[in-house]
């Protein structure tokens, strides 16, 4: 695949959505724990991570999205009335075949049935950042001393994406997480950004070096 198509932009072709309008969201705020059903009706036929990083803030939960390295975009065609979020998840999987889905410590993933990157799976020590966005904090872990080790381990490297961030950059927070797992401390971060959802893609051949790259709702 060529670089100019590796890095495109995914295309939404369309997405309704038709929210069912709770009294405590009259005020505009989300309530701390997750919504079963705030979605009354959904129809949307386009990339899944657009799908994906939209029903995050909605259904008020973290999901993560591991993509195939050679398949950086998936389309999906989703039509649900009054849909839990695990029905969305099911029906996102029924529609990108040899994808799976998990619910793990209340967060989401979506990665491939095969296994995902065992980068993901690194142990960070220690992750401390202050007043950044979501993009700014995942720069800021994928440049730890653990993280650059286990991608030069596998012969990866890592890439910020292509393109400035957009109006709704997110809320700048700070956090400090010890002894977890990368995709741990990713979930905290889209979490406590407000943003809810990370994409995680790898582009290249092995034998030469993939790169890494993660999609962040304000990027």
């Amino acid at each position: 695949m060529s670089g100019s198509a590796n890095r495109r932009a995914p295309v939404l072709l369309g997405l309704l959505l038709f929210l069912a309008t709770c009294p405590h969201d009259l005020a505009g705020q989300l309530p701390a724990a997750r919504k079963d059903r705030p979605i009354g009706y959904i129809r949307y036929d386009g990339d899944m991570a657009g799908l994906l990083a939209k029903l995050a803030p909605e259904f008020n939960v973290n999901i993560g999205l591991e993509v195939y390295p050679w398949r950086p975009t998936t389309q999906v065609k989703v039509e649900l009335s009054d849909p839990t979020i695990a029905d969305v998840l099911n029906a996102v999987v029924d529609s990108a075949p040899g994808y799976r889905w998990r619910e793990a410590e209340g967060a989401f993933e979506v990665s491939p049935e095969g296994g995902g990157c065992p980068l993901l799976d690194t142990r960070i020590e220690d992750f401390q950042v202050s007043g950044v966005t979501q993009a700014e904090a995942v720069e800021q872990l994928m440049n730890l001393p653990e993280v650059r080790a286990g991608m030069s381990a596998l012969n990866l490297r890592y890439e910020g994406r292509d393109g400035r961030p957009t109006k709704q950059g997110g809320e700048k927070f700070s956090m400090s997480v010890k002894g977890a797992s990368l995709r741990q401390v990713l979930h905290q971060i889209a979490g406590r950004s407000g943003g809810r959802f990370w994409g995680f893609g790898r582009y290249g051949n092995q034998r030469d070096g993939e790169v890494v790259t993660l999609r962040t709702p304000d990027r």
